[in-house]
């Protein structure tokens, strides 16, 4: 089999895929990058990338393109899937053979794993772990592709640091959190020295920036107390999530999100906020 691996800045075969055998091809969407196959010129956005990989294909007609866990990647992945009518699958962490039929296995929350087959030609995969095998240096062939005019180019402007990514109190707010509720969340987010973050279907309605969306989708924190507030912990918001200590509040007793608390308030958020800075007494920071 033909495999063809779509990378970002990293340098080398991906470590699961060198495993499976087949001929194996590097595809780097970074014009320096060490690999088979690289863009002409600079890839900014979703649509120069998926036209660069059409052009890698036609010349190769790989049977599996497989895709690290880089942002443009998934995006990639996801636009040229619907622009050539195939199957993805999203997010595997394990890969085998069956036959000549790969399956991927794919999270789904919890303790549970599917195995994925897709039956399209060539099978679309994210990898979610994309460790790699070092490669030696490779003297790229450079692709020429069409730019896009569809996406406004800007110039980037330097910013300041997310904040709450260095945060050693985070107070994460769901939609178990009335709307009235909020300013007193961010009151007493203030007066723990904390920040305040939230799950994507409050930053979807434009409740929070996007910068303080924690999950999958939005960024990944780190902090010693993660104060979960009317969050159910879906697989999507814990996979953004590495807290030393996690408190949750929640009015559902079935809440996934009190298997993974050290302390877990089975309560409507607005009848335990005032009292939880007692909670953190519990941890030595």
């Amino acid at each position: 089999m033909k495999f063809l691996i779509v990378v970002n800045k990293h340098n080398g075969i991906i470590e699961k895929v060198s495993q499976l055998g087949g001929e194996i091809f590097v595809v780097s969407f970074d014009k320096k990058g060490n690999a088979n196959f690289a863009p002409s010129h600079e890839i900014t956005n979703v649509i120069e990338g998926c036209s660069f990989l059409m052009k890698v294909c036609e010349e190769l007609a790989p049977d599996v393109i497989f895709f690290s866990s880089d942002l443009i990647l998934r995006e990639t992945a996801a636009y040229f899937s619907a622009q050539k009518g195939l199957g993805l699958i999203a997010h595997s962490k394990e890969l085998k053979m069956d036959s000549d039929r790969l399956i991927g296995t794919v999270p789904g929350g919890n303790n549970l794993f599917a195995e994925v087959l897709s039956i399209s030609c060539p099978v679309l995969l994210i990898l979610k772990d994309d460790k790699v095998v070092e490669m030696p240096p490779m003297k790229p062939k450079y692709v020429s592709f069409a730019t896009s005019d569809l996406i406004q180019r800007d110039s980037i402007k330097k910013t300041s640091a997310n904040p709450i990514k260095t945060a050693r109190i985070v107070v994460g707010v769901g939609r178990g959190v009335k709307h009235s509720l909020m300013p007193e969340a961010e009151k007493f987010t203030k007066s723990i020295n904390g920040e305040i973050g939230c799950t994507r279907p409050l930053a979807d309605i434009g409740m929070f920036p996007e910068e303080r969306m924690i999950g999958e989708t939005g960024i990944s924190i780190s902090p010693d107390i993660y104060i979960a507030l009317g969050i159910s912990g879906a697989l999507q918001h814990m996979a953004g999530i590495n807290a030393r200590h996690i408190i949750a509040v929640n009015s559902d007793p079935n809440a996934p999100i009190f298997s993974k608390s050290e302390i877990s308030i089975n309560q409507p958020v607005e009848v335990v906020l005032k009292d939880l800075r007692k909670c953190l007494k519990s941890f030595s920071l």
